[in-house]
C-alpha cells in the first residue's frame, strides 16, 4: 500500500497549480462555418457499442466491454438519453472523471517510481460520448483550417509513415543539392500532464467551439481524480489539477488543438506528431543559422506564454551533411538560465533511429535484435511449431517490427538487405518439418514472401495511397510528380523521375518508386480500394523471382 502511495504522489507531482496570470491575447479566427452540436441518436450509440473491442480492460466502473457490446441494442436507448442530458447540462458524471493508473515498468531501478509509465484506464461508456464530441470538434477545426498542416497526431490521413516520407524527401533534396540541414528535436516537460486547463479552454473558445461543448469539456477537465492499481491493491485518490486526461479520447484531440498555432510562430520547417516536435532549416550561411536560433527563441517564448515548457536537457540538435557552420544553438531554462542544446548523431524519431548520415544502420540493428529476441521467446514457449502456427506467430509478433516505417529506412545495400533478411531466414528454421530445405523452398512451403519483396510491395501501396488521396491531400501535394505527357506508353498516373546526384537521394522513397510504379498496368493502378490494389498487385507480381529469392532484382 505504501508503495502505491509513492507511485500516486510521484505521478501527481508533475501537475502544475492553477495560475491566475493574464491569459495570452489571441487573434480572432475567421470562422467560415459555425460549429453545430453533435446529433446523438440510438443508431449512432449502438454502432459505437458494437465497435467496442472486447479485449479492452474495464474502467473504474467495472463494466466489462463484452457486456456493452453484447447488449448494445438494449443499452443504446438509455445511454442516448444520458449522453444528451450530459451535453445539454454541461455536466459529466463523477464516475467518468476517475482514472485507474497502472504503473508500467520502463527501465532502470524498479524501486524508483520515475522509471514507471502511468497508463490510465477510464470508463468505456464515457469514451463513446467523447468520440461523438471529438468527431464534431475535429470536423469543425478542419473545415475552418484551424489545425496546423504540420500536425500529424490523431488525425485521419496523417500517419507517422507519411510524415517521415515528407520529411525524408525534404532532407534528401537538400543533401542532393549540397546544402546541409540542422534539425532541432524539441522535448516538452510532461506535455500531456502540464497543459493548463484555463489556457486550453481559452484557446478552444477562440476556435469557435460551441458554448455547450465548451462547458461540457470544462466540466470534464475539472475535479478529476486518479488512483493507482497494482496486484489487486489500490491507493487512495488524488486530484488531477492540470493536463489533458490520458486514457481518454478527448484528451489527445484537445492537445493537438492546444499546440496547433505553434508552427505559425516560426519561419523554419516544423513537423509535429502530438507532442513530438522537430524543427529544421537549410543552412546556406550564417544568416540561416541565426534565423534558426531566433525560431528556437520564438518557440521558447510560446512555451512560456502557454505554460507548456520545453525540457532543455532533452532537446537535441542534429546536423545532416557537411556544414561549415557548427550546429551550436541555445535555449532558455525554466530558471532563466541559457543553456546550449546538446548535439547528437543519433535520435529516435517516431520510432525510427535517425543518424546524421541517414544510413539507418543503428535502426536496422535495433529492429533485427528486437525481432530475434521475440523469436527466442516463441522458441522457448512452443515445443512444436507447424506451418500454420508459425505463420500466425511470425506475422503477428515479429514481421511488424521488421516493416514499421520501412519506407524511411529502406535497406538498399547488399549487407543491409542480408542483415534484415537473415532474421526471417533464421526464424523459418524453427519449423522442424521444413528445416532441411533451403531458404527459398522454406518460404514457398510457408507461402511467405521475402522481406525485400514485401518492401517493394509496401512502396507501391504507399504510392497508391498518395495518388488516390487516401492520405490528406494537403500533406501529399507535390510529393510525387505526375508526367504531363500521357501519349507515351504506360498508364495514366505515370510519375516523373526526380533528379538524384547522391546515393541517399537516389534510394529515397520519392525517387526509387518511379520505375516500379510506372511499370504497372492500368487495371492495377486504378483499383477502386487499397485492398483491391493489393490483390491486383499480388496477382501481377505473382511470378516475380524476388518473391521467394531476395537475391534477385525486381523485374520491371
Amino acid at each position: 500500500m505504501r508503495r502505491l502511495q509513492c507511485y500516486l504522489i510521484f505521478f501527481a507531482s508533475v501537475y502544475v497549480e492553477k495560475s491566475n496570470d493574464e491569459l495570452p491575447i489571441l487573434q480572432d479566427k475567421d470562422i467560415l462555418q459555425e460549429m453545430e452540436l453533435p446529433y446523438i441518436d440510438c443508431h449512432l450509440v449502438e454502432k459505437h457499442l458494437k465497435d467496442i473491442k472486447v479485449s479492452k480492460t474495464p474502467g473504474p466502473d467495472g463494466i466489462h466491454p463484452r457486456v456493452l457490446k453484447e447488449l448494445s441494442s438494449v443499452l443504446a436507448i438509455p445511454l442516448t438519453k444520458i449522453f444528451q442530458s450530459s451535453l445539454d447540462t454541461g455536466s459529466v458524471p463523477q464516475s467518468w472523471k476517475l482514472a485507474n493508473i497502472t504503473p508500467i515498468f520502463k527501465k532502470g531501478d524498479k524501486k524508483d517510481p520515475a522509471n514507471y509509465r502511468p497508463v490510465s484506464l477510464t470508463c468505456i461508456v464515457s469514451k463513446i460520448l467523447e468520440k461523438i464530441v471529438c468527431s464534431t470538434m475535429i470536423d469543425h477545426l478542419r473545415h475552418n483550417d484551424l489545425l496546423s498542416i504540420k500536425q500529424f497526431g490523431f488525425l485521419k490521413g496523417r500517419s507517422t509513415n507519411i510524415q517521415m516520407i515528407c520529411v525524408m524527401d525534404d532532407w534528401t533534396k537538400s543533401l542532393n543539392e549540397g546544402i546541409p540541414v540542422h534539425i532541432i528535436y524539441m522535448d516538452y516537460m510532461k506535455a500531456f500532464d502540464k497543459v493548463s486547463h484555463r489556457h486550453l479552454l481559452h484557446k478552444l473558445e477562440n476556435f469557435g467551439i460551441h458554448h455547450h461543448i465548451l462547458n461540457w469539456i470544462k466540466d470534464f477537465l475539472y475535479d478529476r481524480t486518479q488512483i493507482v492499481n497494482y496486484n489487486n491493491c489500490s491507493s487512495t485518490s488524488k486530484a488531477v489539477i492540470s493536463g489533458v486526461p490520458q486514457g481518454t479520447v478527448i484528451g489527445p484531440n484537445s492537445f493537438i488543438a492546444f499546440v496547433s498555432d505553434l508552427p505559425d510562430n516560426v519561419t523554419s520547417e516544423v513537423y509535429m506528431f502530438a507532442d513530438d516536435t522537430k524543427m529544421y532549416k537549410r543552412i546556406n550561411n550564417i544568416t540561416d543559422h541565426q534565423e534558426l536560433q531566433m525560431d528556437i527563441n520564438k518557440l521558447d517564448l510560446w512555451s512560456k506564454n502557454w505554460c507548456l515548457m520545453f525540457n532543455p536537457t532533452k532537446c537535441k540538435v542534429m546536423s545532416l551533411g557537411c556544414s561549415r557552420i557548427p550546429p551550436v544553438y541555445t535555449i532558455t531554462h525554466s530558471d532563466g538560465k541559457t543553456v546550449q542544446i546538446e548535439c547528437s548523431n543519433l535520435e529516435k524519431d517516431l520510432g525510427i533511429m535517425i543518424d546524421s548520415g541517414l544510413n539507418f544502420v543503428e535502426h536496422m540493428h535495433m529492429v533485427a535484435k528486437k525481432a530475434n529476441g521475440i523469436m527466442a521467446v516463441i522458441r522457448r514457449t512452443f515445443i512444436y511449431l507447424d506451418l500454420r502456427c508459425f505463420n500466425l506467430l511470425y506475422k503477428a509478433l515479429i514481421r511488424p517490427h521488421l516493416e514499421y516505417g520501412v519506407t524511411t529506412w529502406f535497406p538498399y545495400k547488399v549487407k543491409d538487405i542480408e542483415a534484415i533478411e537473415s532474421v526471417q531466414k533464421r526464424a523459418t528454421k524453427q519449423v522442424k518439418m521444413i528445416r532441411h530445405l533451403n531458404y527459398s523452398d522454406r518460404l514457398r512451403r510457408l507461402n511467405l514472401p521475402t522481406l525485400r519483396y514485401r518492401r517493394h510491395r509496401g512502396d507501391m501501396i504507399e504510392v497508391y495511397k498518395i495518388l488516390h488521396n487516401i492520405y490528406d491531400v494537403e500533406i501529399t501535394q507535390g510529393l510525387l510528380q505526375l508526367a504531363n505527357n500521357t501519349r507515351t506508353r504506360g498508364h495514366s498516373l505515370k510519375l516523373v523521375t526526380q533528379p538524384s546526384r547522391i546515393e541517399i537521394r537516389r534510394n529515397s522513397f520519392t525517387v526509387r518508386v518511379v520505375k516500379p510504379w510506372n511499370s504497372l498496368p492500368e487495371e492495377v493502378i486504378m483499383a477502386p480500394t487499397v485492398k483491391a490494389f493489393e490483390s491486383r498487385l499480388d496477382k501481377f507480381w505473382n511470378n516475380q523471382p524476388m518473391l521467394f529469392n531476395y537475391k534477385e532484382e525486381l523485374r520491371l
